[in-house]
């Protein structure tokens, strides 16, 4: 069984391609992933101090916009381009962080260790002076990202880069577990001449949204006008 191709953005340009077996069938592109997973520690390794945590904090904007991206719905290009632009609603980091939390897409803890990592970008990329992760202000945000994770490697460093690893093995799990919403159909709502009808329509709407098999509108009106009936004392 071959599954349509999906391509997804990744680092340097990679892509991730068709399915190879029912493992991958059954955690999309996990194998590349995986790749992907191990090259992250091997590059951080190589990098300066500055340049870990640039190149991090790259990589892991760009797996939330993934998250994000897989929930959505459908967008044509004209609203992909207003959504993702810099003055869009999720054009910096930070946005897209509050945003996957409010959608439920991401914990409270994560959340929170992706804000830190934000934030350890912004201060290497816009520093006043020299600065490491021994420094403490890059230091105390290192140590408050994952707080109940088992990591505990005393060298800062490699602290940060082993909670790299463990946070885009947990988005590649995220993204892989989500699934894009559907544009609703438009539904004209009258509005009806008295209240009472206007409550018995919604309702009858409501039951029609939540019933399965789906019913009819006009079963959905008389299922609710028989609860209706239906007194509590």
């Amino acid at each position: 069984m071959r599954s349509k191709r999906r391509e997804l953005s990744m680092s340097h340009n990679e892509t991730i391609e068709e399915p190879l077996d029912a493992l991958d069938l059954m955690i999309p592109n996990v194998r590349k992933r995986s790749d992907m997973l191990y090259k992250i520690k091997e590059e951080l390794s190589k990098e300066s101090d500055r340049g870990c945590a640039l190149v991090a904090s790259a990589y892991l904007e760009n797996e939330l916009t993934e998250l994000l991206s897989c929930f959505f719905v459908e967008l044509d290009r004209k609203r992909e381009k207003a959504v993702w632009d810099f003055t869009g609603p999720v054009g910096t980091f930070s946005s897209k962080i509050k945003l996957a939390f409010a959608l439920g897409l991401i914990s409270d803890e994560l959340e929170k260790s992706l804000d830190n990592v934000r934030d350890i970008r912004n201060k290497f990329a816009h520093l006043q002076e020299p600065l490491t992760f021994d420094s403490d202000q890059i230091k105390s945000r290192v140590l408050n990202i994952l707080p109940t994770s088992s990591i505990k490697e005393s060298d800062i460093r490699n602290n940060f880069i082993l909670k790299m690893q463990s946070i885009v093995a947990l988005m590649h799990l995220l993204i892989a577990g989500t699934l894009q919403r559907k544009e609703p159909e438009h539904v004209f709502v009258a509005i009806q001449e008295s209240k009472p009808e206007h409550d018995f329509d919604i309702a009858a709407r409501y039951m029609m949204n939540i019933t399965f098999p789906k019913i009819s509108y006009e079963q959905g009106l008389e299922m609710v006008t028989k609860l209706s009936l239906v007194k509590y004392q």
